[in-house]
C-alpha cells in the first residue's frame, strides 16, 4: 500500500449557462524511497485546465 497525502485548489468560471472553463492545481506527496541505492523523490505537481460545454 502506498501512503501519502495530497492538497489542491481549483476555480471554475461560467461564460454562459452552457460554457465554462476550469483550472486547478494538485500536489501529491508519497515520500522518498530508496530504489536500487538511489533516493527517489515521489512528489507530483499536477496542473489541469479545460473548457466544457
Amino acid at each position: 500500500m502506498v501512503e501519502g497525502w495530497r492538497n489542491g485548489a481549483g476555480v471554475d468560471y461560467a461564460f454562459t449557462n452552457n460554457i465554462f472553463s476550469r483550472a486547478g492545481y494538485r500536489f501529491n506527496s508519497y515520500g522518498d524511497k530508496d530504489i536500487v541505492g538511489v533516493k527517489a523523490n515521489r512528489d507530483q505537481h499536477v496542473v489541469g485546465v479545460g473548457v466544457k460545454f
